[in-house]
Parts: structure tokens; C-alpha cells; sequence
């Protein structure tokens, strides 16, 4: 079909400079229809961008005037910028005619060269992907793409800027050779680091070309850290106290810190409030929103303060702190909340409400209640009966008491009948358990060996009762009577077949009396023993103890001056062997003691020690009145003793007892102390020594203790005493 539209274009070439302004060319269009018409045209550049913006072409007019069959129009075309930026030869250009009131179109094409400028960019630079998303520590690629518009090779110099170095592990530059007309993708790889390093935010970042004739492209783009990790919280401690000590009786508050710790990449503004099933009762100022920064931590101390019960039990208030960030991209908490437990006490605790209660119910019945069995005045002897059943104590409130042994405690046994009203230190006398009231100071007591139902007495005025227990009546009373005087009876001793009684006095007498047939001694004393007249140093002299070994051999008497005489009683006119040289009247030997075997003797002093002896060792002299001294190394006798009061200055040890095997002393002192003391592992040598020994404490006291004894039984051993305190105890080991 023949075109209703002719076509001339007077020009196939037109070369384009743009350093040279714009260049135009004609298009002639005929119209070869039967109507009026307009026409219109539109060009078309080969490799140009169909949705580009840019504006490189103008034809005029834009719309031509309608015109009638056989007549022509003439559009010029004006060419003002290149259709493909950057692009340098040549481009084919299509002309397309149109008319709104013809079907059809007539296209025509010639040639545009498009000449270099002496401005043009030799390469372009263009980011793939201008917004990037990474975590901190994980790699990413910036990916560039460079383009060259030359017709010739050329090499390019990218550098990366606004991204920290550390971050790219291949540095920031990179150099690239292009090929004429080439486009090239190259990456930069990027790893940001650790969360507490790798702040989250959007780093914008620029990409540089530099080519070797000083052109110059440009891209940017952005690289965002994305946001990760959390913040830590914590509550220390979780459980108070309210007081947190008793010396703080008047607190009514309890302190507390928040910690805070950011292990997140962003920094955060945080804070915390106060919940739970008890907030109400409480009152706490919570501190203000802390901002905390990457790897930072937080510590807010706050204060809990809660009211308090003068009296009643301690309750606990269960609360909850709840932490919150007020941060505009806020992070997870974890925990997001802490329990925490309030113990409240009240200002008088129940304890105390009841220790005082306590303590008034036993001063009222303290008050109410009959004063406690016992002696009124010093307690100067105690003995155990043989059997372990019973036993007795003398006092200077001039009683004999006797008590029942029930295992670890002593029972009063018995009940004075008609007594006197008051007791020798004018003290109401308490009849249960009163054997007898002597009227005089009680110094010595001892049971009978064949009769455990019968005691002897010494008393301050020289004389000695025997009594029967079970009818608490006296049999005999027992006195010098050549001596008028009040020579007081310190200690008493029987023979193992109860016929034989030795008694100690102050006038440093002993008395042998003696029970020849029937149960009565005779009421005056076979013999009576004493120093002579070269062994009296001084004039004054007590025998405060008397001790007969086990085999009823030998006696041993003790007293003022240091005076220890060893006797053989059952010659006619016995002389005895001093075994200490006398001293002066501070110093006492108080007790005397003969352990099982007959042979090993044991002494206390007034300077603190227990001694000792070895009889059989003791060196039999010509003369019996020179005494061995103790740093005497001729002497065997004394082999052993030890300091057995520690306390500085001289200390008496007033008594002491063997146990049944020897293996164990018991001592009583003035420091107010009852020792026990295990010998088993001190051994005799040719030569005397003292030695460390170190005793277990049973009995203390505040007053001195001035008599014990000792018994053994099946499981244990018994321990009586009794002192200043007028106490009498018994300890069981």
C-alpha cells in the first residue's frame, strides 16, 4: 500500500561537539492524502536509556500546522547534548513521522558521531547495592561497578572512605584496569567487630575512582549495623533484713543495688521500677534513667524503707523489680525482672519479748521459791562412801551433810529432826539432808572401810565422832584427855580392817587409836605420833593430811613448814624420815595421796605443784633427820611434778586423789579450778625433773576449792568437791 506520508531528510551524518554548542538538521514532510492533516515526529537514539530524564534533542515545532494534499513542512531538529552520557562515536538515530489523523508511521535513520569533550568523564562509578545491612562480626561485600566510556584502556584507583579501617580486612583500595568501553564489579569486603565494639547505627560511606589523567567519578552509599544482644540486670542481694544487725535495732530501711550491664550494640537508657504482691507496704526512690554505653556497666544503689512492728513475728515481703529501657530502639533485658525478699523485724523481737517474759517468770520464781539445799559457810571436806551410793560433806556452818549419788547429781538424803534454827555463821539451817549438827567447824570426814553406813568426824575442838548412818545416831565420840586443848582434827585415816584410826591435828600430833574388840573404839589413843625435837625446827606445827598406803605399811603425814614425814607406824616407838627439809611457815605440803601400788605418793603445795614420789627409790639415811632436797640428783625419791595452777604468783593446790588404777589425779586449787590429770605417759627415771603436763578442767569456780574426791565405776569416773563457794558438785567423766 502506498504511504499517505513522505519522508526527506536532506542529511544521512551530523557530528555533535559538545565543547561547540548544538547542531541541527531539517526533515521535510508531504502530505500525500486526500485530508488535512498535522504532523509530528519523534527521535530515537540507539542505546540510550528509553526512560532517562535527559534532555538532548528539541525538534521544532513540536506539532506542525495541518496542512491540504500536496503541500510540505519542514521540522528542524536540534541537537544540544549527547543521549548517552559520557558516550564518545557513533549512535544511530531513527526519525519516526506520525499524524494524529493517519494511520501508519514512515521511519527514517541516519548517523550521529558524537565527538569527546574536553569535560567528559572518562568512567563512571555506580553501587550496586547503595544500602547494606550487616550484623556486628559478620562479613558483607560492597559491591562497585565501574564503567569505561573511553575508547581506549584505562586503570582506576578506587578508595573507600567513612568506613573504619579496622572494619575491612582487604584495606580500602583497589586498583582495576578497564577495557575500552568495559564494565567491571568490584567488592570491598567489610566485618564489623563484636557487639560491644560495633556501635548500631547507619555509617555512610563514599566510594572514590581516580584514573591516571586525573578523572574523577564518585558513588555513596550506606552501611547499617544492625542492632543485637542485651542488657543484663541483676538485683544484689536479692534477700535483706530489716535490721541487718541488731546493733542497728532502730533502722527502718534496707539497701539494695541495681546492676546494669550492656552486652548489646546500641547504647541504652535504663532504668527500673518497684512491683509485687507487697509494694505497697514499702516506700523506695527509685534512682533516674542511666545511659548506658557499649561493654558499660550500671550500679544504682536504691534504699527500701518499710515500717516496723514494735512487737510481734517477723514478716517477709515478697517485691519485684522490673527493669525498662526508655532508648528509642530499645533491646531485650534479661532478665527483665529480680525477685527480691524483705525480712522485717520488729523493734523488739519475739525472742527478746520472750527472754524477758522468761526472765521475769524466773525472778518471780526465784523469788517464790525455798533457797537451795545446801551448806552456809565453807565447805572443808567431801568423801565418797566405797560403794559409789552415797556421800558425805562437813562445812564450817558446823553440819555433816549426807547426799544420795543418783548418776550426775546429788540429792539431799534424809532430814535432820529437831534442829536448831540457825547455823553456826547465823544462817537458817535447812534440815533435808542435815546428818547432825556439831556445834563445832566439821575439818575431816572418812567412812568406814568394812562399814559404808558409818563416818568419822573431826571437828575444831579435838574431837572425833563416829556416826551411824542409818540411824543417824553417834556411837562414839573419841578425845584425848590428857590434852584439854582445841587441837583441831585436819584429816583422818583408817586401816583397811577398820580397827585402826589415825587422826592429824594443828599441834602437829598424830593419834593412833584403836578398836580392839566389838564396834567401839577406845575413848583414849594408843599412841600418838610426832616429830622430835631436832625434826621441829620451828615451834608452831599443823599436820594438815595423813595418807596410809593401800598395803597399811606406811604413813605419810603433811603440814606447815613443807614438813613430809614418812612413818613406820607399827614399830614401838616410830621415828620418822623427813622427806623434805623444813621451810618457813608460808610454806604447806596440804594433801597427801598413795596411788594403788603402794609405793608411788603423791603431794601438793602451797606453791602450785603436785610432786611425785617414788618410796622404794627413797635413800634410807643413818640419820632420819636430814631431809633430801628436791634438786638433789641422790636422791630418787622425788622423780616427777609439774605445775598444776598456771596463774601467776603461788597458788596452793589443796587436795588431791589417785583413781583406782593410778592411772589419774584429780586436783582442787584456790584459782577455783577441779583438774584432771592423765600421768599414764610420765615415766620414772634415776633422776628427778619437772615436767609439762597439761590437765583437762572440770569444775570452775569463783572461790577456791579446798577438798575433792574420786571414785571409780563400771563406765565413768565421779568427781567430788567443794570450796569457798559452799557448793558441793559432782562431776561425771
Amino acid at each position: 500500500m502506498k504511504s499517505l506520508i513522505a519522508v526527506d531528510l536532506p542529511v544521512r551524518r551530523i557530528t555533535f561537539c559538545p565543547d561547540q554548542g548544538s547542531v541541527s538538521f531539517p526533515v521535510i514532510v508531504r502530505n500525500d492524502s486526500r485530508r488535512m492533516v498535522q504532523f509530528r515526529l519523534e527521535v530515537i537514539a540507539a542505546g540510550a536509556d528509553p526512560n532517562s530524564q535527559i534532555d538532548w534533542c528539541q525538534p521544532s515545532p513540536e506539532v506542525s500546522a495541518a496542512i491540504p494534499y500536496g503541500d510540505e513542512t519542514t521540522f528542524k531538529i536540534e541537537i544540544f547534548n549527547t543521549p548517552i552520557p559520557n558516550f564518545t562515536g557513533d549512535i544511530r538515530l531513527t526519525i519516526k513521522v506520525f499524524s494524529p489523523e493517519l494511520s501508519g508511521e514512515v521511519r527514517r535513520d541516519l548517523t550521529l558521531t558524537i565527538e569527546p569533550s574536553a569535560n567528559q568523564d572518562l568512567f563512571s562509578i555506580r553501587l550496586l547495592s547503595p544500602f547494606v545491612q550487616v550484623y556486628p562480626c559478620n562479613p558483607t561485600d560492597l559491591w562497585v561497578q565501574v564503567h569505561n566510556f573511553s575508547t581506549h584502556p584505562i586503570e582506576v584507583l578506587l578508595r573507600l572512605s567513612g568506613i573504619p579501617n579496622a572494619w575491612l580486612p582487604h584495606h580500602a583500595e583497589r586498583r582495576q584496569l578497564l577495557d575500552p568501553q568495559a564494565t567491571v564489579e568490584v567488592s570491598f569486603q567489610c566485618q564489623p567487630p563484636a557487639v560491644k565494639q560495633a556501635l548500631s547505627q547507619i555509617y555512610p560511606f563514599r566510594v572514590d575512582g581516580f584514573s591516571s589523567d586525573q578523572k574523577t567519578s564518585w558513588a555513596e552509599g550506606s552501611l547499617q549495623v544492625l542492632p543485637i544482644g542485651f542488657i543484663k540486670f541483676a538485683i544484689t542481694p536479692q534477700q535483706q533484713s530489716i535490721p541487718i544487725r541488731w546493733q542497728d535495732w532502730q533502722s527502718r530501711s534496707a539497701q539494695f543495688q541495681a546492676t546494669f550491664e550492656n552486652v548489646s550494640n546500641l547504647v541504652q537508657f535504663v532504668t527500673f521500677s518497684l512491683k509485687g504482691r507487697d509494694y505497697q507496704r514499702c516506700i523506695c526512690e527509685v534512682p533516674e534513667a542511666t545511659e548506658l554505653g557499649l561493654a558499660a556497666f550500671s550500679h544504682l544503689p536504691f534504699e527500701i524503707r518499710a515500717k516496723r512492728p514494735w512487737v510481734g513475728l517477723a514478716k517477709t515481703l515478697h517485691l519485684e523489680a522490673v527493669a525498662e529501657s526508655q532508648s528509642f530502639h530499645a533491646v531485650d533485658i534479661e532478665p527483665i525482672s529480680q525477685p527480691i525478699q524483705l525480712r522485717v523485724s520488729p523493734v523488739i523481737p519475739l525472742w527478746l519479748l520472750l527472754a524477758l517474759l522468761s526472765l521475769l517468770a524466773a525472778l518471780f520464781a526465784l523469788l517464790l521459791q525455798p533457797s537451795p539445799i545446801g551448806h552456809t559457810d565453807f565447805v572443808n571436806v567431801v568423801r565418797f562412801s566405797s560403794d559409789g551410793l552415797s556421800a558425805v560433806s562437813g562445812s564450817d556452818d558446823c553440819t555433816i551433810r549426807r547426799w544420795t549419788v543418783q548418776a550426775n547429781r546429788l540429792q539431799p538424803e534424809g532430814t535432820f529432826a529437831n534442829p536448831p534454827a540457825m547455823t553456826c555463821n547465823d544462817e537458817p539451817l535447812q534440815p533435808p539432808g542435815v546428818l547432825t549438827f556439831t556445834n563445832q567447824t566439821v575439818f575431816s570426814l572418812e567412812f568406814l572401810p568394812e562399814f559404808n553406813d558409818r563416818i568419822a568426824a573431826g571437828l575444831a575442838n579435838g574431837t572425833i565422832q563416829i556416826w551411824d548412818l542409818p540411824t543417824r545416831q553417834r556411837i562414839v565420840e573419841l578425845r584425848d584427855a590428857q590434852d584439854q586443848t582445841e587441837d583441831r582434827v585436819f584429816d583422818l585415816a583408817f586401816t583397811k580392817d577398820a580397827r585402826t584410826l589415825f587422826s592429824s591435828h594443828g599441834s602437829g600430833k598424830i593419834r593412833i587409836w584403836q578398836r580392839s574388840s566389838g564396834e567401839s573404839f577406845s575413848p583414849d589413843p594408843t599412841h600418838i605420833l610426832k616429830l622430835s625435837e631436832t625434826q621441829q625446827q620451828f615451834v608452831k606445827y599443823q599436820v594438815r593430811a595423813i595418807a596410809l598406803s593401800p598395803d597399811d605399811q606406811q604413813l605419810v603425814s603433811a603440814g606447815s613448814k613443807n614438813t613430809l614425814a614418812l612413818w613406820n607406824w607399827r614399830t614401838a616407838d616410830p621415828i620418822p624420815r623427813l622427806l623434805l627439809p623444813q621451810a618457813s611457815e608460808e610454806d604447806y605440803i596440804w594433801d597427801a595421796t598413795f596411788a594403788p601400788d603402794s609405793k608411788t605418793l603423791a603431794t601438793s603445795d602451797s606453791q602450785g605443784f603436785i610432786t611425785l614420789w617414788d618410796l622404794e627409790g627413797c635413800p634410807i639415811s643413818d640419820s632420819p633427820d636430814i631431809a633430801p632436797k628436791l634438786d638433789s640428783a641422790m636422791s630418787a625419791c622425788p622423780w616427777r611434778r609439774w605445775r598444776a595452777v598456771q596463774k601467776e604468783g603461788s597458788i596452793a593446790v589443796r587436795s588431791i586423789k589417785f583413781n583406782a588404777d593410778g592411772n589419774y589425779i584429780v586436783s582442787a586449787d584456790d584459782d577455783g579450778k577441779v583438774t584432771l590429770w592423765n600421768i599414764e605417759d610420765i615415766h620414772s627415771t634415776a633422776e628427778f625433773s619437772t615436767v609439762a603436763l597439761t590437765g583437762k578442767t572440770l569444775i570452775t569456780s569463783s572461790e577456791k576449792i579446798s577438798t575433792v574426791d574420786l571414785l571409780d565405776t563400771d563406765k565413768d569416773l565421779l568427781v567430788l568437791s567443794g570450796g569457798d563457794d559452799r557448793q558441793v558438785r559432782l562431776e561425771q567423766i
